[in-house]
């Protein structure tokens, strides 16, 4: 779960900074 959750919050950083 957590290992999870920490791939998806670097996810949506990178896609928060594509745009």
């Amino acid at each position: 779960g957590i290992a999870l959750n920490d791939h998806f919050v670097k996810l949506v950083s990178w896609y928060d900074n594509e745009y």
